[in-house]
């Protein structure tokens, strides 16, 4: 009998390369963006809308690094120090998954890479455990206005109601990210594949489990607690005003999950500057071309990742009328809600049409003559921003690029609905 890392050695010593990143990180923005994944992860209700891990998806991590499944699990079976008994940590799938990380973590790739590649490989086990606990907690769903009571109550020592993680998409990065880095207690033991103080390396397998079990658990005995007393966030119950405001009350939560995902594209170029939405954009503005827009918006996403990092996302200057919004996500929020919310607040605007909520948008930000508070600050902030960013002098061509920002995150916006 030899352990598992002898085993794994001898059998999957498996070169790590560029390549097989490519395909991964193909995979995992493949399956956060199948059928309703995306609504699913980037929201804080659990249940109402599903997320899938299939037998294929199990399968890719195989494909991936070109290792027989038959053969790893008849190999891992003859470890012995691995207890077979304890499902989670015996798992076929996430043995390999760790494994993969350790061969990653000690490849000759750049760190940048090395970094993004481990993220990429421990959130697709993450996702797995998050829809295997919501599936075995909630197997038959969950009701969306009691969902919704459930997470308006929980206090602020839920993680979901973090503002830095409102969503359980955020949730899982924020524990993937603690589970591996420099000042992990599980570094040494992915980077050895060693016993580490009395644990070996499937303990990391088994907390990361653990930790996001914890935490959906929490939540749904609380929704079940709710169901059972009939506790319910009816849309009359949110109604603050008359007519189709509303259905603005109604859709708050649902602008703050579409604000989250664009604002999390903000971040990653590849994800941001979408060809066909920048054509059509400028294709509908006055004095642009597609490759002015094109450079705005890559400045657009440079700025928000200088921003994340320097904790300024969120940054305004002045008040009332005269505020700015200064930091990229504080300003993508206020242009989905301010922006949906003129949209529905007009009896000629069918908020079913996207053709109509576009032409809405155009002509509210081209008007001269702005009462509305909310979008005037959104208009100003655009153009402090198209001012100082933009690489044209034209003063026509920077009119029009302020519109143009705004009306490109609202098309981006459709795609998560």
């Amino acid at each position: 009998m030899a352990t598992l890392k002898r085993l794994l050695v001898e059998e999957f010593n498996i070169k790590i390369t560029m390549h097989q990143y490519s395909l991964f990180v193909k995979h995992m923005v493949t399956w956060e963006l199948r059928d309703n994944h995306a609504e699913a992860l980037n929201s804080a209700s659990l249940g109402v809308i599903k997320a899938y891990f299939l037998p294929k998806d199990t399968q890719m991590l195989y494909e991936i690094f070109d290792v027989d499944s038959a053969k790893f699990k008849r190999v891992i079976r003859s470890a012995e120090d691995l207890d077979e008994t304890r499902n989670v940590q015996g798992d076929p799938y996430n043995i390999l998954t760790i494994w993969v990380v350790h061969l990653i973590l000690n490849s000759k790739l750049s760190r940048k890479t090395i970094d993004a590649f481990v993220t990429a490989v421990l959130k697709m086990m993450m996702y797995k455990f998050f829809t295997g606990v919501v599936h075995s907690r909630l197997r038959h769903g969950a009701d969306a206005e009691t969902m919704a009571y459930t997470i308006n109550n929980l206090s602020a020592k839920f993680d979901i109601k973090n503002p830095k993680t409102p969503t359980w998409k955020l949730v899982m990065e924020a524990i993937v990210a603690d589970m591996w880095g420099p000042k992990s207690v599980h570094h040494r033991r992915l980077m050895t594949f060693s016993t580490i103080g009395n644990q070996a390396p499937p303990y990391v397998i088994s907390d990361m489990q653990t930790r996001i079990r914890s935490k959906l658990q929490k939540v749904i005995s609380r929704f079940y607690i709710d169901h059972e007393q009939g506790s319910k966030i009816h849309g009359e119950s949110m109604v603050s005003g008359e007519g189709n405001d509303k259905e603005v009350k109604a859709l708050v939560s649902n602008f703050d999950n579409i604000s989250v995902a664009i604002a999390n594209q903000a971040l990653n170029l590849n994800k941001f500057i979408v060809r066909e939405d920048i054509e059509l954009v400028a294709k509908l503005s006055k004095n642009i071309r597609p490759d002015t827009l094109r450079q705005l918006l890559i400045k657009f996403s440079e700025v928000a990742v200088e921003q994340q990092r320097s904790g300024k996302a969120q940054d305004t200057i002045g008040k009332d009328s005269s505020m700015i919004l200064v930091g990229y996500k504080e300003f993508i929020t206020q242009v989905i809600h301010k922006t949906y919310r003129a949209a529905i607040m007009d009896p000629h605007v069918d908020i079913r049409s996207r053709l109509q909520i576009f032409d809405k948008v155009r002509n509210i930000y081209r008007s001269s003559r702005i009462s509305d508070v909310g979008i005037l600050v959104i208009k100003n902030s655009a153009e402090a921003f198209v001012n100082k960013y933009s690489d044209s002098k034209r003063p026509s061509t920077n009119a029009s690029l302020k519109i143009a920002l705004i009306t490109y995150l609202i098309l981006l916006s459709f795609k998560e609905m």
